[in-house]
């Protein structure tokens, strides 16, 4: 029933639906949708201190205290989802206020994952219709993007898996272009920039821009890129799993190899330094 307080509901739902989901993207699309860098952001300072926002935490509690509250009047538990709400719509407007509110960069995936998460948490209600289903599903939000984006990967691994064979069939054209990898647990990007700003001076020099250093985005690098008269290609090589430097020296297949440094601070990802080590060798063997 289209009822005034229905559409509030609804408009005061999908306004912070939007935002929810916005923020959490913008979370897992800076961690590349990947769980292992994720997890690795879990184990900093910042990473822990993420739980304990609003949305995650303090809304949550308060849902969870609204759902056990002995409460069977639906229009009592529809004005305590628009109050619930608002309080949400003056925390979102504080945080736009101090420029705090996050969102990703939209891209089709950010925004098909988005999308979905919405559609997905409406639907849920649609099928149950059960009001106080509304408290559930406000906790559960960062989960429900999260499988979402474990189902969507599944999907965009092939993508990308035919992605890196179009950038290796593409550097199979240049021959004579000398190819210089660049990895380490620290300094790779000053190294590049350095290494770029010497070379520069006699020959024509490419490099991979910031800190792109994944496979997938060397990738859609090359594929992006003209290597026409480009005597030197300088390519930036991170990882998060072992084997991963190897995949990116298949598809550029470098003829020279700098190793920065090997150090202890990407033991999360690793497990231990004998690993970091065999990680990074990888672009020397």
């Amino acid at each position: 029933m289209l009822s005034a307080i229905n559409l509030t509901i609804f408009f005061l739902w999908l306004l912070s639906a939007v935002i929810d989901y916005s923020e959490f993207c913008y979370i897992w699309q800076l961690k590349e949708y990947r769980w292992d860098r994720f997890r690795d952001f879990l184990s900093t300072k910042q990473g822990k201190s993420y739980w304990v926002k609003y949305r995650l935490l303090w809304r949550s509690f308060l849902a969870i205290i609204i759902f056990f509250w002995p409460v069977n009047d639906i229009l009592t538990i529809k004005y305590i989802l628009v109050i619930l709400f608002v309080v949400d719509l003056a925390q979102n407007s504080h945080k736009v206020f101090r420029s705090s509110l996050t969102h990703p960069k939209y891209t089709i995936k950010a925004s098909v994952i988005i999308f979905a998460s919405i559609l997905a948490e409406g639907l849920v209600f649609i099928l149950l219709r059960d009001w106080t289903i509304f408290l559930l599903l406000l906790i559960c939000r960062f989960l429900t993007i999260s499988i979402l984006i474990i189902i969507i990967n599944r999907f965009s691994d092939l993508v990308k898996k035919y992605m890196v064979y179009r950038a290796t069939e593409k550097m199979l054209n240049y021959k004579n272009l000398i190819i210089i990898g660049i990895t380490g647990s620290y300094g790779k990007s000053t190294v590049k920039k350095f290494l770029h700003h010497i070379l520069d001076q006699k020959y024509h020099v490419v490099s991979t821009p910031r800190n792109i250093n994944t496979e997938v985005g060397v990738s859609e690098f090359v594929l992006s890129t003209d290597f026409t008269g480009v005597e030197i290609f300088i390519v930036e090589m991170g990882a998060y799993r072992i084997g991963e430097i190897a995949l990116i020296c298949k598809l550029v297949k470098p003829k020279i190899g700098i190793l920065t440094a090997i150090s202890e601070q990407h033991l999360s990802r690793f497990g231990d330094i004998k690993k970091t080590q065999q990680a990074k060798y990888e672009l020397l063997k």
